[in-house]
């Protein structure tokens, strides 16, 4: 399709000895979804995005987005990578992070937010819109309703400074949120 060659899963981890992937993309029948994952996830995968309609079992550290011809690749590739690479960070320091992709604002997926509180006690929302008046506020005001009492630190809120995001790749690293920064303030709630 458009110079790029359709193979047979045969040929899967060979394409994958020469590129490997971190996102793929599963559009493949219900009935053979699952042994397709197990085989992604042995070459390394740790992204996928999901227009199977089946639920699929990935270990704890990959990350499943079920679609429903909705959501999108960037938020997987661009946003996860950054989160990711924060836990990844944190986990070489013994802390374990649970990464969530809410993928859509409306609705979005309150009860896995707040399962997460429950179970880690600790909330640390990353997007890339404007802090100020940003999704995250939103999160944060349901976590403070409805789950206050599960928390063991106070919520922290990583977004966009309030500028307009510079052209000039040197200036926009200043305002871009990277793993590094994450890892700083989430040390800080232990």
């Amino acid at each position: 399709m458009h110079d790029h060659p359709i193979l047979a899963l045969s040929k899967l981890p060979d394409v994958f000895r020469q590129n490997p992937p971190e996102i793929a993309i599963l559009c493949v029948p219900a009935a053979v979804a699952q042994s397709v994952t197990d085989l992604l996830v042995r070459h390394g995968v740790k992204s996928i995005w999901n227009f199977a309609n089946v639920t699929l079992n990935v270990p704890e550290d990959v990350i499943v987005q079920r679609e429903v011809i909705a959501g999108g690749l960037a938020m997987l590739s661009v946003k996860m990578k950054n989160a990711r690479g924060a836990a990844d960070l944190l986990a070489k320091e013994g802390i374990k992070a649970e990464v969530i992709d809410l993928i859509t604002l409306s609705p979005w997926d309150k009860e896995t937010v707040l399962n997460s509180v429950k179970k880690t006690h600790r909330l640390c929302i990353v997007h890339e819109a404007v802090k100020q008046g940003g999704f995250g506020a939103e999160i944060a005001a349901t976590v403070a309703e409805e789950a206050l009492e599960y928390l063991d630190a106070p919520i922290l809120r990583y977004g966009a400074p309030f500028c307009p995001i510079p052209f000039a790749p040197t200036l926009e690293k200043k305002v871009r949120i990277f793993p590094e920064d994450l890892v700083k303030g989430i040390k800080g709630m232990f």
